[in-house]
C-alpha cells in the first residue's frame, strides 16, 4: 500500500521561490503534513539531515536556523566573538594605508 511507505511528515527542499521546482513542491503541501522551506543552502541541507528524526515543526525550525547561521561575509571581516590583539605588523600596515 503506498500509505505504509509515504512518511507521516514530509519537508521538501527547494533551490529559489517562485521556481518551478518551489511551485510544485507548494502544490503538493499541506501546510501541515508537507511543508516547503526555499532557498536551500548546505549549512541548511546539514542540519535537516542531522536531526530529520525530529518532528516537522522542529525540523523546519532548525533548517531556517541552519540557513541563517551559514549566511556570513567571508574574506575582510572576522567571524562574530573572534578578536585578536593588534601586533607591530598592524601598526606597520596602518602606517601604510594612511599615506
Amino acid at each position: 500500500m503506498l500509505s505504509d511507505a509515504v512518511p507521516a511528515e514530509t519537508l521538501i527542499l527547494t533551490d529559489v521561490f517562485g521556481a518551478t521546482p518551489c511551485n510544485v513542491a507548494q502544490r503538493l503541501a499541506d501546510g501541515v503534513t508537507v511543508r516547503v522551506v526555499t532557498g536551500v543552502n548546505v549549512p541548511m541541507l546539514w542540519r535537516t539531515l542531522c536531526y530529520a528524526a525530529e518532528p516537522l515543526d522542529a525540523l523546519v525550525s532548525r533548517a531556517l536556523v541552519g540557513a541563517a547561521q551559514g549566511i556570513m561575509q567571508a574574506g575582510g571581516a572576522r567571524p562574530q566573538q573572534q578578536s585578536r590583539q593588534a601586533g607591530p605588523e598592524d601598526e606597520e600596515d596602518n602606517r601604510h594605508h594612511q599615506q
